[in-house]
């Protein structure tokens, strides 16, 4: 009677002489808007009450006013900590004070029941992108042996040709620094340099894989690399740079030229195979 005359709402009431019952009214109108006004029973104290309403976490299935001796100064706080919405003492108990109660509580059971929602979301995205950091921390490692046991480089650089990342570069260039840098400024011979960026940028302004051989001296020492290229696009489809692979096919030019030298030279043995063949 309290309650309707002082809120407009529409509620339909169940009572329970014990909280047994309470409970087990609560239970089988699961999944509705429900909340349970929780005054004296003989059977068990509110704080086993709240104990027993409680899911994972220490969260009411469903928002609890509790109705205390007095005026609920003195039992209120450890009500609210075992997960209480609100409490009210009897000393307070007026139509508008319990409509007053019992909003409170269900603003804040929903506002809790969000928050958890969120969180739940939130741990659960953080867990999918951790699981994913894993899977690309092993997939590069793998990335990275396989690359370290072969001859190939890889590279990205920017718009203007500065190498942005680059992995597996030959003990002879390292000291050069590529990162941040073109071409033009690691290669030792500026006019190798040259020609490597007017082949990327002609890779960076095509739509198809640009592959061509280039030559590199270093010392004393030429170094021959197959060159793959091609663009790298953004989010929004714009080319940002390109993409680049290097296989050094030195030593292969060099067994061919070893071989065109013999065959121009008659007389001369070849080993093949562990045999001697003489032409």
């Amino acid at each position: 009677e309290l309650l309707h005359s002082g809120t407009t709402r529409s509620f339909e009431f169940h009572s329970a002489d014990t909280g047994a019952l309470a409970l087990a009214q609560v239970q089988a109108r699961a999944g509705g808007e429900r909340i349970l006004l929780a005054g004296p029973v003989d059977d068990m104290e509110p704080l086993e009450l709240l104990a027993r309403l409680a899911g994972p976490g220490g969260f009411l299935y469903c928002p609890v006013v509790v109705i205390t001796p007095g005026t609920g100064r003195k039992h209120g706080p450890a009500l609210l900590r075992a997960g209480a919405q609100d409490y009210i003492g009897e000393a307070w108990l007026s139509p508008f004070g319990l409509a007053r109660t019992i909003d409170n509580a269900l603003v804040r059971w929903s506002t809790e029941r969000t928050l958890r929602e969120r969180d739940a979301a939130l741990q659960s995205e953080i867990a999918d992108r951790r699981r994913i950091e894993g899977e690309l921390r092993l997939a590069k490692q793998r990335f990275e042996a396989a690359l370290s046991a072969s001859p190939v480089i890889v590279f990205n650089q920017d718009r203007a040709l500065r190498y942005t990342w680059i992995h597996n570069v030959p003990a002879a260039l390292r000291q050069a620094g590529f990162l941040g840098h073109s071409d033009t400024e690691v290669l030792p011979c500026p006019e190798e340099g040259s020609r490597a960026l007017a082949l990327k940028r002609l890779a960076m302004r095509g739509t198809r894989i640009l592959r061509q051989q280039v030559r590199v001296h270093h010392g004393d020492a030429e170094h021959h690399f197959d060159l793959t290229l091609q663009p790298q696009y953004g989010a929004d489809g714009e080319v940002v740079g390109i993409t680049g692979a290097a296989v050094d096919v030195t030593e292969h030019r060099l067994a061919q030229a070893a071989l065109q030298a013999s065959r121009q030279q008659p007389g001369l043995a070849v080993q093949v195979g562990g045999l001697g063949v003489t032409e």
